[in-house]
């Protein structure tokens, strides 16, 4: 195994080595193929064993791969296969106009751009893919905060610190919460320089077939250029583009060897 420096790194050598063998691994053969001292690597494998990185077999106590990775694979995996699977759809709506699209997931409170492909009319500055952004007061946060179940909605909003970027920011639970209602019956949310002056958005939720929450997909572009009709104007096809990613989404299926 290849010198790692520090706990972690010799951790995840340690996963690597169970995975590269392609079987369990005994503790003996462990401690050959990591070189590690006996009792630091018994320390290493209780604690991926209590986090369940590992698992041992009751039968020939070797170990083997947890299930919490396989967790952790399927969650990195769906949302890095999100953007690729949009982007066909995106690529063929920005190919309507020249406004801004962003495609977004909700995480731990926060908006996660996952794609972001800039039209030429917008002037503002466009962070790309891993940009974070609040939930309360953007277009595509909003869109996907009015259709969490109210359990969930309440848990997004108590991470919520209603900071104002703006003099158009909604500041409070409240305000918000009766915003929710009225995007939860039209079905698309305006953002009118909330999050930053001179920027307007509008975006819509990508639903499953059971109304579960997968991300939105929104247009942005300069205030000083768009009205709010303007950005309604596209509300249709913006649906049309997320119904057609929920739909690729529903069908796509973890990869098994």
């Amino acid at each position: 195994m290849a010198a790692e420096s520090g706990t972690v790194g010799k951790a995840l050598g340690l996963l690597d080595l169970v995975a590269a063998a392609g079987a369990p691994l005994r503790f003996a053969e462990l401690q050959r193929a990591s070189a590690m001292p006996k009792a630091t690597l018994h320390r290493m494998i209780q604690t991926l064993a209590a986090e369940g990185m590992l698992m041992q077999e009751l039968e020939t106590g070797a170990y083997r791969l947890g299930p919490r990775l396989l967790h952790l694979a399927r969650a990195a995996s769906q949302q890095v296969d999100i953007a690729s699977i949009a982007r066909p759809h995106l690529d063929a709506l920005a190919g309507r106009g020249d406004l801004s699209l962003q495609l977004a997931q909700l995480d731990y409170g926060h908006v996660v751009y996952l794609d972001r492909l800039r039209g030429q009319s917008h002037a503002a500055p466009l962070a790309g893919p891993g940009a974070i952004a609040p939930a309360y007061c953007t277009a595509e946060g909003k869109a996907m905060l009015a259709y969490l179940d109210p359990l969930a909605l309440d848990q997004v909003l108590a991470m919520q610190n209603f900071q104002r970027f703006t003099p158009a920011t909604l500041c409070s639970e409240a305000l918000l919460r009766q915003a929710l209602a009225k995007i939860g019956e039209r079905g698309f949310a305006i953002e009118l320089e909330e999050h930053h002056s001179g920027t307007v958005s509008v975006a819509v939720p990508i639903l499953s077939v059971e109304d579960r929450v997968l991300g939105a997909v929104g247009m942005s572009g300069d205030a000083g250029m768009l009205t709010r009709a303007d950005l309604e104007a596209w509300v249709p096809q913006l649906r049309d583009c997320a119904e057609a990613i929920a739909v690729d989404l529903m069908q796509w299926t973890f990869p098994v060897e």
